[in-house]
């Protein structure tokens, strides 16, 4: 009886801890999730009122500088503001080149309704995995209602994997990295340190501000050189 109520307690126990890590997991990612969508909700909104308010803020900005240094300044923010401006036309590049490439190879694969696909997974690359993903479910679960077989699923696989590695390697640290000023190198580099060190928000926000960081790091190297120690003054 004492091993009977041993082995009853210590099943419930197990039972209650696993069933309260579940519930934890699920709770937890829950969250998870509500913060993507509110992100994904919310982005769009913010990005609005501050296009449509940037004339004022850049004046705002330009009272409060000190004359002596205006110049510096305001050529500082121009220049940060035309570096975020080329992030945005060199993301709409990329996610144009995907949407065509995606769509053109899974219609050659096959896949029914694929251009419609591939242009709503190159549209959804401007975040990050967002569109590979989608175009991957859907994909996905339009091949198994058409009873696809083996020659579609390698299609699929080839076509996105060969996609991953445009966006990845190719066309963001090119399209991307010309428009911002940054070597390719440095755009792949900064889309892995974000991507471990803050996670999703990390690769969204990787490259434009390791564009502002660089502009920071051109104007300050600037500076260094009119100093008098750089001209070996004293």
């Amino acid at each position: 009886m004492d091993q009977l109520r041993g082995t009853i307690s210590q099943t419930t126990f197990d039972f209650l801890n696993t069933l309260a890590g579940g519930v934890l997991n699920l709770l937890s990612n829950g969250i998870a999730v509500v913060s993507v969508i509110s992100l994904l909700v919310i982005t769009p909104v913010i990005l609005f009122y501050v296009l449509r308010d940037w004339n004022d803020v850049s004046a705002n900005t330009k009272e409060l500088v000190p004359p002596k240094y205006e110049k510096q300044v305001m050529g500082f923010w121009q220049e940060v503001n035309q570096t975020l401006s080329g992030f945005i036309r060199g993301q709409i590049s990329v996610c144009f080149a995907l949407a065509v490439f995606y769509a053109i190879g899974l219609s050659v694969v096959g896949l029914d309704l694929g251009v419609l696909v591939g242009i709503l997974s190159g549209i959804l690359s401007f975040i990050p995995y967002f569109g590979f993903l989608t175009g991957v479910v859907l994909s996905i679960l339009i091949a198994f209602s058409q009873g696809a077989g083996w020659g579609l699923w390698i299609g699929l696989l080839v076509v996105f994997s060969i996609g991953q590695v445009l966006e990845s390697y190719v066309l963001t640290p090119k399209l991307v990295g010309d428009q911002v000023g940054l070597h390719p190198v440095w755009v792949i580099f900064a889309l892995l340190a974000g991507g471990v060190i803050f996670g999703f928000l990390g690769i969204l926000l990787a490259v434009p501000i390791a564009a502002v960081i660089g502009v920071v790091v051109r104007h300050t190297i600037a500076w260094y050189k009119g100093t008098n120690v750089y001209k070996g003054k004293k």
